[in-house]
């Protein structure tokens, strides 16, 4: 799709290994995610790889050096195509976590999309420092518009 395009510095239309999966714990379902490689980083591995080790594993074994990840946590809720998937009504609570690897340079190496059921789910997260003088909020706080909140969304 395009915002996979977008996020991935490709040109539309360019092929990318896509893994769709649902992670499970004590056999309860965790989360769906969907990771998407471009096909020049790719190069053999498969939906086998997403598995075990998994995506940033493999791209490591690779030679891909991953140094940078950017990471996106905003709320959600469940919809008709995470029903099944994730064993729960729809409009649960969700964690969306998307996470992009850059590799040297800010090249995109990988982009994941997380959708995590709220309540089975926590991340913790660390900043070394606090509010500064140009700014009163902690570091990696913004706002997110309200007039359209899907258009960052990418589709199931």
């Amino acid at each position: 799709p395009a915002p996979v395009a977008t996020v991935l510095h490709v040109a539309p239309g360019t092929p990318v290994l896509h893994v769709r999966s649902v992670r499970r714990v004590d056999g309860e379902a965790l989360d769906i995610a969907h990771e998407w490689v471009p096909e020049g980083f790719a190069g053999r591995l498969g939906r086998d790889d997403a598995a075990d080790p998994g995506i940033w594993a493999s791209l490591s074994r690779s030679g891909h050096v991953i140094a940078t990840v950017r990471q996106t946590i905003t709320a959600g809720l469940t919809n008709a195509a995470d029903v099944h998937l994730l064993r729960t009504g729809i409009g649960v609570p969700l964690l969306l976590v998307r996470r992009v690897a850059l590799g040297a340079g800010g090249i995109p190496l990988a982009l994941s999309d997380h959708r995590y059921l709220a309540h089975r789910f926590a991340l913790e997260v660390e900043f070394n420092s606090g509010p500064s003088a140009s700014t009163p909020e902690p570091p990696g706080l913004r706002a997110v518009p309200t007039t359209n909140p899907t258009s960052e969304e990418i589709p199931s």
